[in-house]
């Protein structure tokens, strides 16, 4: 009897340590997280290239005279040589339909795409554009199915998150680069010309972007895109910033069925307060979102708006990040009267401006 008890006991103990053993030595991945092995990059880039396809575009002579923005600011990735290649897209479906930035068609008389594994060039129609999240759809002609990328959850990204990027930087066509997410959420202006887009949310990497990256994908480890290359910073290395993909696959639809993207507008430019904004402006209210800049003849600016007000309100909702409040802004209706409770110098106050059709 003694003995069995002694052996049911060491057999229990057994049982424990080989349970802790496997917990501690077996790899473990969740649905959130891929188990990253010497293959993963390369799997990648294999199954991901044959839909990343390098652009050729031709302007007119005097446009290809261009250069770079303001080289102290961040800066497109540029490049207006004819007969070179321009930049990099990517196909989001099998009948042929690419995504890009738009600054890399704008204003071209012909798109000419390389896909890989195709030895004839296809002529791309330009479906249509918006400016203000620089991007652009074309379209290819081919009785074949194309290959093409999964578009990703860009809400589900993180700092230190893996990325991998393939383009055509310098003409050097699908060159792979990986890296991390060094940021998110990056509010930035770029100049373009006499012309300036303002950013709320676009995604910081350190996967190497050069001139002939714009327009290509930031995929994450499952191969999935959750960004489009757009800007690099000039004065910096390893700063390199992609537009979220869910904020291409809003307006995808109304590039197809309009050409352009009609968005709500009241012209201001907000950003989280955080504490360098506190002393700078002196604030004493810590939330709400707060207005960094106020477009010249806007709605914001004739129903008199000012920078350094704080928006606390928008029509009776509360908001604490600029990305709420402009989701609130672009779901209104144009020509509509929007309730803006502000703070001023420690006075609440309320302002009605009306919303128009966001300029180009």
């Amino acid at each position: 009897m003694l003995y069995q008890n002694k052996f049911k006991f060491n057999f229990l103990q057994l049982l424990i340590w080989f349970t802790l053993w496997l917990a501690i030595t077996q790899p473990t991945t969740s649905a959130n997280q891929t188990q990253i092995t010497r293959d993963t990059f390369a799997e990648i880039t294999e199954e991901a290239s044959p839909a990343v396809v390098q652009l050729n575009v031709i302007r007119k002579q005097e446009e290809q005279e261009d250069s770079f923005t303001n080289q102290t600011e961040p800066f497109y990735n540029k490049d207006f040589n004819e007969d070179d290649g321009v930049g990099t897209g990517f196909i989001i479906n099998e009948d042929g339909y690419i995504l890009t930035n738009q600054h890399l068609v704008d204003n071209a008389t012909e798109v000419s795409v390389f896909i890989k594994g195709y030895e004839e060039k296809f002529k791309a129609e330009k479906i249509g554009s918006d400016f203000n999240l620089d991007l652009a759809l074309l379209k290819v002609d081919t009785a074949q199915q194309l290959p093409k990328l999964e578009l990703g959850d860009s809400n589900t990204i993180r700092p230190g998150d893996w990325v991998l990027t393939i383009g055509n930087p310098y003409n050097l066509s699908h060159t792979v680069t990986f890296g991390i997410i060094s940021a998110i959420d990056r509010p930035l202006k770029i100049k373009e010309n006499n012309q300036t887009r303002i950013y709320n949310n676009l995604i910081q990497t350190d996967a190497a972007i050069n001139p002939g990256n714009s327009g290509g994908p930031l995929l994450d480890i499952d191969g999935q895109v959750i960004g489009v290359n757009t800007a690099i910073n000039n004065e910096g290395q390893g700063i390199g910033f992609a537009i979220p993909i869910n904020e291409a696959k809003e307006i995808i639809f109304q590039l197809k069925e309009h050409g352009q993207v009609i968005r709500p507008w009241i012209g201001v430019y907000m950003q989280k307060i955080n504490e360098n904004m506190i002393d700078y402006f002196n604030l004493e209210q810590t939330t709400g979102t707060l207005v960094a800049e106020i477009a010249t003849a806007s709605p914001a600016e004739q129903a008199g708006l000012k920078v350094g007000d704080i928006i606390t309100k928008i029509n009776d909702i509360k908001v604490d990040h600029p990305k709420k409040a402009f989701a609130i802004i672009e779901n209104l209706e144009l020509n509509q009267e929007v309730t803006l409770e502000i703070i001023r110098e420690g006075e609440v106050k309320e302002l009605n401006p009306k919303v128009t059709k966001k300029p180009r």
